[in-house]
């Protein structure tokens, strides 16, 4: 992990070079870029909770100033991979966030947008039409025949 204080470091370098600051925003987290691919790569710091108990099932992940947006993928490190019933653990970690680029966060909007009209394909039938079927039991026969 970087030391305090590095990453800013190394954002005012480039400002005062006159490089511009990676995504276009003002992060305290440095980018690493691949150019091949069109991805940036972020390190950023997270909290990580965990509860396993009769009430609730859960693990959430916040990340410390950065939004993960469409296509980004997010790595968390470290993240403890078991958990006895009746405890809950909150522990810090870090995380590499993968940022999409425009082209593919543009595509991932656009597939899901897709997926989600999907959902859209109910019928309706005026409530007249509707035949309720009552449930009717079945006799049990006790005893010898």
């Amino acid at each position: 992990m970087m030391p305090a204080g590095s990453a800013a470091r190394m954002m005012e370098g480039a400002r005062q070079s006159g490089r511009a600051v990676p995504g276009g925003r003002e992060s305290e987290y440095p980018m690493k870029s691949n150019w091949i691919g069109g991805r940036q790569q972020v390190e950023v710091p997270c909290n990580i909770e965990i509860e396993q108990t009769h009430d609730t099932l859960h693990a959430h992940v916040s990340l410390d100033g950065i939004e993960v947006e469409h296509g980004d993928e997010v790595l968390v490190h470290d993240a403890p991979s078991y958990i006895e019933f009746g405890d809950r653990i909150v522990t810090a970690s870090t995380a590499t966030v993968w940022r999409a680029n425009p082209i593919t966060r543009t595509l991932i909007r656009l597939k899901s947008y897709l997926l989600l009209t999907e959902l859209y394909e109910v019928g309706f039938q005026p409530k007249e039409e509707i035949q309720f079927v009552p449930h009717t039991a079945i006799p049990l026969k006790m005893g010898k025949e």
